[in-house]
């Protein structure tokens, strides 16, 4: 990516150069968007870091699907995305302060 569009970007922040986020985390979900071009290679449609809100319709596509094809969905060797909360919820709280007795937005 050309210098200049990341330095021309409107929440570019140069103080933030060098610097290393709590525990070494830099973005705790991302719901990337990806698509395959006509040659079959994966390009990034969409950067969803700031507010990711695909991980609702993955795992209701996934119910879906299962009650829908079931023998479909089990040939095709889908990976299970069941313990996606406990995954995030986990991670919420490793990035959480130390002294945070019941992490939360107002806690922090």
């Amino acid at each position: 990516m050309p210098e200049e569009i990341v330095n021309s970007a409107a929440h570019f922040r140069k103080d933030f150069i060098g610097v290393t986020p709590p525990k070494g985390i830099f973005i705790h979900i991302c719901g990337t968007d990806l698509i395959r071009d006509r040659d079959g290679n994966y390009l990034v449609l969409e950067d969803n870091a700031r507010c990711p809100s695909g991980a609702s319709y993955v795992l209701e596509n996934r119910r879906a699907m299962k009650r829908a094809l079931p023998r479909m969905y089990q040939s095709c060797g889908v990976q299970s995305v069941s313990d996606y909360g406990v995954m995030l919820r986990d991670t919420l709280l490793h990035a959480a302060p130390a002294h945070a007795a019941r992490p939360s937005s107002s806690s922090c």
